[in-house]
């Protein structure tokens, strides 16, 4: 028998292309064939690495006889993509110039999925990402980190529909505001969100309520080193004092004394101890996250009388 010539592949159009696909590529090389040759039937597909590839370039045609071919981008993400064209059953070897991309992720919207505006410092809020390019549907395929000063996080998120424009997150246990959000997808990743629209916040902390020995009615020791406990609640994670640069004042504006040895010991609760001091009617301030609860004025304490 007798045979043509493989096809080969000298270079490709290299984009970025819409992760929705349906954009032309083209595709120039060698032995393409003659377009109105019935024996002539084009295809070519995608990858990355040694091998063969199979995710598939769709509605391929011959464009100049033998040397140029044109297909449309099938719905994808990621770069670095080498191509190589199948014509009539004869395959080329991989591109080896320069390859082609998707467009990365752009984030346009960041709230809080639902009817809540601030996430849950325990971690159950839903977030969702407006925005392009995020690529097929899919679960759990795309990695996100959101940070605010020192509290930084990570999570993943799932595309939503075919409109490759919508993000469902979930979120960790954490403290802080205006955090701004990264997707990443296929090793592309957005820019950092940002504006009034790129950012969230978990919910402020509260306390309701002093418990401890130096909330005995009749005062702690001058001395200090007292153990307090502050109950309330979106405190954060537990042990997350640190990340979180957890400050917990008082005194008869609720800021004249710092709280020493602080601990978050969970969501609704921070042991502390009291620092030498004098003084009754002492109000309470906690700050994590660099949130404030404000003062608490509905309980106080007080140093013992002299």
């Amino acid at each position: 028998t007798t045979r043509y010539a493989n096809p080969t592949v000298d270079s490709i159009t290299t984009g970025p292309f819409n992760t929705g696909g349906n954009q032309p590529i083209v595709i120039n090389g060698t032995n393409f064939g003659v377009a109105s040759d019935p024996l002539t039937i084009p295809a070519a597909f995608f990858g990355s690495g040694t091998g063969t590839y199979s995710d598939a370039l769709v509605s391929c045609t011959v464009t100049i006889d033998h040397v140029q071919m044109s297909c449309m981008t099938a719905a994808g993400s990621g770069k670095d993509y080498q191509v190589q064209v199948n014509i009539s059953g004869q395959l080329s070897a991989a591109s080896s110039g320069t390859p082609f991309r998707y467009s990365a992720p752009v984030i346009d919207v960041v709230s809080v999925d639902g009817a809540e505006s601030v996430m849950r410092t325990n971690g159950t809020s839903k977030i969702s990402i407006t925005g392009s390019n995020f690529g097929p549907e899919c679960t759990g395929c795309v990695n996100a980190a959101y940070s605010s000063g020192a509290n930084s996080y990570t999570t993943t998120c799932n595309v939503v529909g075919d409109t490759h424009g919508e993000l469902l997150c979930s979120t960790v246990a954490g403290v802080g505001k205006d955090h701004a959000w990264v997707v990443t997808r296929s090793t592309q990743s957005s820019d950092v969100s940002s504006g009034e629209n790129g950012v969230v916040a978990y919910a402020v902390p509260t306390i309701s309520g002093l418990s401890g020995d130096a909330a005995a009615v009749g005062g702690s020791t001058t001395t200090g080193g007292t153990n307090i406990t502050i109950d309330g609640d979106n405190f954060g994670p537990e042990h997350g004092e640190t990340v979180g640069e957890l400050e917990v004042t008082y005194g008869p504006d609720g800021t004249e004394y710092r709280a020493t040895d602080c601990v978050v010991t969970g969501q609704q609760q921070i042991a502390c101890k009291t620092q030498p001091g004098v003084g009754k009617d002492l109000k309470w301030k906690v700050s994590i996250g660099n949130q404030d609860s404000g003062i608490f004025e509905s309980e106080t304490t007080r140093y013992a009388n002299p």
